[in-house]
């Protein structure tokens, strides 16, 4: 493996003859990168490997070329690797806006709390609901998000609203934005909510906890699952 160094300066001479020291095979199931091995290398020739993981590599290189990044991470993330982030927001009290049977309208309620999954790879945003506020463990129970354009998986269907270019752990409200300021417009599967499998039955349900200044209630929730199952 070569390591780019994009600033070099030309006046510093190298010093000896660079000679082969390690080396790293990568391994492919078809679907993606799976595994590595590290290898001494004494005269041209690998010696035997040892399995070692893609984080260690990355962090080893990141040592070597002294591009270590750190950052503070907001309180509300609790999960971050190179292949995902994920955070909780609590409830809330604010608009939920709507754009059904050719009309734009929004009713003011509470809305649950919610658990976002960021997957770096393919750009995905996954949604599910929290039965309570406070920060979620992986054997805590989550339900189907109580809203429209999410689908059974909980992934987000943008429409218009589109996810920002920088998807990282630094743009959590604008992200969260493609929700909380989106127009909703259809029911994606049959378990947002108890009873309500359609758009009229869903709009009829914020209608009413508008009216009650109620809040969603967990046997109002469709289950599904613990949040460690719903991790890649």
């Amino acid at each position: 493996m070569v390591s780019v160094v994009d600033k070099v300066t030309f006046s510093d001479p190298v010093k000896g003859v660079p000679v082969a020291d390690r080396a790293y095979v990568f391994y492919n199931d078809g679907s993606g990168c799976c595994a590595a091995t590290e290898h001494n290398v004494r005269q041209g020739q690998l010696g035997p490997g040892r399995a070692i993981s893609l984080r260690s590599i990355g962090e080893r290189f990141n040592r070597i070329t002294g591009h270590d990044v750190l950052c503070v991470l907001p309180p509300e993330v609790f999960i971050s690797n190179q292949h995902l982030f994920a955070w909780h927001t609590a409830s809330r009290y604010a608009p939920m806006w709507f754009s059904v049977g050719g009309r734009q309208f929004a009713v003011r309620v509470q809305w649950p709390p919610l658990v976002w999954i960021v997957n770096r790879r393919d750009r995905g945003l996954r949604i599910f609901a929290l039965g309570r506020s406070s920060r979620p463990a992986m054997d805590t129970i989550v339900y189907h998000a109580p809203l429209m354009n999410i689908g059974s998986n909980g992934r987000l269907c943008e429409g218009s609203a589109k996810l920002p270019r920088q998807l990282d752990e630094r743009h959590l409200h604008e992200i969260e934005a493609c929700v909380f300021e989106s127009n909703f417009t259809h029911v994606n599967h049959d378990k947002t909510l108890k009873g309500a499998k359609d758009n009229k039955a869903h709009v009829a349900f914020w209608r009413n906890k508008e009216r009650l200044k109620e809040a969603v209630k967990v046997k109002e929730l469709v289950r599904a699952g613990t949040l460690g199952e719903h991790f890649w």
